[in-house]
């Protein structure tokens, strides 16, 4: 099943599934966390067995869920040597072994697929029109290309072998050896990046390097170059090893530009070497936005739970790394929000109409940057800027108390942070954001793309985030509830009022009907009835729990609530009947 098939499943199906096995479930054990709300006892009951039937299975996983998984199931104090002891050693793992590049970005390490190796595994390169050549499959259903072959290939310096159980086998007998692929026809801009998968010996070191031919200039040029190094492995040939992915920006180079012809691999060997190529394609740039501060975030639930000072020691210069990417990347000192500029991702649709109606697809635009995969986020990005703005508390937070308790001896080197600064940066993200993304017409908060234009289908899932990050005025959070809770009408919504929690367990995802605003990929999105696609008017369990946060913040705080006493009560929409 490929994941357009998945993702039109009737969420009906998932919520009956979910119905039969909470059924079926095991009781929570007696020091598991129990909810009182006197006059509730049967909702909280219900919600404790949720949360039993999810925390029981649960722990860390990619890292795009860093954001809510450690806040979520480290904070049960269960018995020591069953729950909560193990939880804390899984989440310490898996924070450590969290991959960065030499740039600082956080990998997705979501299953491969035919884009960023780094990145998530769609939009595929036979989606954008891309060229590839895969001699071995990725062996993850829906995500592969039909198995290639060396026909029309060209080998120098060398000579190329049969395709074995690995990929195919080359073997250079002369210095400086290369590869060249067929000809074939592709615009650059649907494929920023290339990706070779492969395993090799001979050499270390060298300036390795791909050279390409264009339309407009079809001939080798030096200025058509970008460079690369070999795998760092060392010693005889091993694939018994997974093999190296590398991903080579050929975007950034400047005659990376029209229709791109033909593609040469520079090898830079100095002798006789040996290589096995598994597959060598064109990729769009699928990399997300959320990655760097959702490590953060998570790095930062994690210390504030467990107390856990080796872990900061060891973790903080990786914290800060990964700040850094963001600054730099996303030009945030400047624009005061994540701007991303990555090809594909400029917040644009990937589905276009003209003014009689007519649909036309722009292929390589409307990529997404986070969970909600389909929808364009990038450009000026709302969410990721909300995250970006709680990272940015929370490193303030680590490094007030590193300074605090100079006993902990965690280094603040150059590359630490003044948490004043931190502070007053995420300010000035706020003070920007809650008037640049706010549609005063509806009410709420949207998303802009690089041109500015405003998108605005009703998303629940920014609007709640915003409140609980506390991003969004007290004006504004009192509007974004008014209108979720049902009490206030949005015009021209698909749903309003009480149908807003027509799935019960939590609000739709979206409360406007969306037929244009996706990757190019989602193609057809009028063809799936309202409802039934999560991301345009279905509904995630995350999107409850994400309006009972909200609530239980404020109670906590002891503020005055913000949600209208005639809003429906999500506790008693758990309840089992």
């Amino acid at each position: 099943m490929t994941y357009l098939t998945r993702l039109t499943l009737p969420l009906a199906v998932t919520v009956v599934l979910l119905t039969a096995a909470r059924v079926q479930a095991a009781p929570a054990p007696e020091d598991f966390p129990r909810f009182i709300v006197p006059g509730s006892e049967k909702e909280m009951e219900s919600l404790r067995a949720l949360y039993w039937l999810h925390y029981k299975p649960a722990g860390p996983l990619i890292p795009l869920w860093d954001e809510w998984m450690p806040m979520s199931t480290l904070w049960p104090a269960v018995d020591a040597a069953k729950g909560a002891e193990a939880m804390r050693a899984k989440w310490r793992a898996a924070f450590m072994r969290r991959r960065f590049n030499a740039e600082g970005y956080i990998h997705t390490e979501q299953h491969d697929g035919l884009a960023h190796a780094e990145g998530w595994p769609f939009p595929l390169w036979t989606q954008a029109g891309g060229a590839g050549w895969h001699f071995r499959g990725t062996g993850i259903g829906g995500y592969d290309a039909p198995p290639a072959t060396p026909e029309g290939w060209k080998v120098t310096g060398g000579k190329g072998g049969e395709i074995g159980d690995k990929g195919w086998g080359v073997e250079l007998t002369e210095p400086r050896a290369t590869l060249q692929t067929p000809a074939f026809a592709v615009p650059a801009r649907r494929s920023p990046w290339l990706r070779l998968n492969w395993w090799a010996e001979g050499w270390e070191g060298g300036n390795c390097y791909v050279e390409w031919t264009t339309t407009d200039q079809p001939q080798w040029t030096r200025g058509n170059r970008a460079y690369f190094s070999p795998p760092a492995t060392g010693g005889p040939l091993n694939t018994s090893r997974p093999e190296s992915r590398t991903m080579i920006p050929v975007f950034r180079v400047p005659g990376w530009k029209g229709v791109i012809t033909g593609v040469r691999i520079g090898l830079d060997n100095p002798g006789p070497a040996q290589l096995v190529i598994k597959s060598f394609h064109t990729a769009c740039d699928t990399r997300h936005s959320v990655n760097n501060p959702n490590f953060i975030r998570g790095c930062h639930d994690y210390f504030r739970w467990t107390g856990d000072v080796g872990f900061l020691r060891d973790q903080m210069g990786r914290i800060r790394t990964a700040m850094r990417f963001i600054l730099s990347e996303f030009d945030t000192r400047r624009r005061h929000c994540v701007y991303t500029t990555w090809v594909g991702h400029e917040g644009r649709s990937g589905i276009r109409y003209d003014k009689d109606g007519r649909k036309t697809l722009s292929v390589g635009d409307g990529i997404g940057s986070n969970y909600w995969d389909l929808l364009p986020f990038g450009g000026e990005d709302a969410l990721a800027t909300i995250y970006y703005y709680d990272a940015l508390l929370d490193l303030a937070e680590l490094e007030e108390e590193i300074i605090r308790h100079p006993q902990w001896c965690v280094a603040r080197g150059a590359d630490a942070f003044d948490p004043a600064d931190l502070r007053a940066h995420a300010q000035a993200v706020k003070d920007y954001g809650t008037k640049r993304f706010w549609n005063e017409k509806t009410g709420r908060f949207g998303t802009r793309d690089l041109d500015g234009v405003l998108y605005d289908y009703g998303f629940v899932f920014l609007n709640n985030e915003a409140i609980y990050y506390d991003f969004a005025t007290p004006a504004q959070a009192r509007s974004i509830r008014s209108w979720i809770s049902g009490t206030r009408i949005v015009e021209g919504d698909t749903s309003t009022g009480a149908d807003i929690y027509h799935w019960r367990f939590g609000p739709r995802s979206t409360t406007r009907r969306n037929v244009d605003y996706y990757f190019w990929g989602w193609s057809n999105p009028e063809s799936v009835p309202w409802g039934y696609q999560v991301q345009d008017g279905g509904g995630v369990l995350l999107e409850s729990g994400d309006c009972l946060s909200v609530v239980a913040e404020e109670f906590f705080n002891n503020r005055r609530r913000l949600v209208p006493a005639s809003e429906p009560n999500d506790f008693r929409r758990l309840a089992v009947k």
